[in-house]
């Protein structure tokens, strides 16, 4: 019974621990870690071994089939888009959005440019925050804008702290698979009735020369 109890709390310890996902964008470089307790992990950019080298070939091999796959799933992706909102849904009730830093400097080598596109950004900040805002709960925010004359380029810095709990995770992971599942389901099936249908048509063409 005491090792029962023992299991059931450290269950229900875990359910609550937090996975923190950080993602950063700092001199046209993007980084994805994730944290979770003392354990911190690289997600993007992947380190590639040594060892597997790809040739030319066996890339445009790779990037042929992805083509081929992605243009079989944008019919099935806007067949299903209420299925895909009420994943997005679910998100944002469980993602928690910790710190968000944007620091945005506008410079160039022409002054007008620089302050045209200052104009731009604080247009278009002033449309997007209310939108992030309403869709997702932001604890720490940190906005900056300004126009530099004297730097040669824009300066962008973005940086999104966003967390949620394992047992809110794994809630959402299984309700989303049960909804992905049924959509493959019914997709496989109905190509299946399809390559079928296209067969027997084959078929019926390559019989009637025989019986003309």
């Amino acid at each position: 019974m005491t090792a029962f109890l023992i299991i059931l709390l450290f269950v229900i310890l875990l359910t609550q621990a937090k996975i923190k996902i950080k993602i950063r964008y700092e001199e046209e470089r993007l980084t994805v870690n994730v944290q979770f307790g003392l354990i911190h992990l690289t997600v993007f950019p992947v380190k590639q071994s040594k060892k597997t080298k790809s040739t030319p070939k066996s890339e445009k091999k790779v990037k042929k089939e992805t083509a081929i796959q992605i243009r079989e799933l944008l019919p099935l992706l806007r067949a299903n888009i209420p299925v895909i909102e009420k994943i997005f849904l679910r998100l944002r009730e469980k993602l928690v959005v910790t710190q968000l830093t944007l620091r945005v400097i506008c410079a160039g080598d022409d002054p007008g440019d620089a302050a045209l596109m200052y104009g731009y950004a604080n247009a278009g900040l002033a449309l997007l925050m209310p939108q992030l805002e309403r869709f997702f709960t932001i604890k720490k925010r940190n906005i900056q804008l300004s126009l530099d004359y004297e730097r040669p380029k824009i300066d962008v810095l973005a940086s999104v702290i966003v967390s949620m709990t394992v047992g809110r995770c794994i809630a959402l992971c299984v309700s989303s698979a049960v909804q992905i599942y049924g959509v493959f389901k019914s997709y496989k099936k109905q190509k299946g009735g399809v390559d079928y249908e296209s067969s027997n048509q084959r078929n019926d063409v390559n019989d009637n020369p025989k019986n003309s």
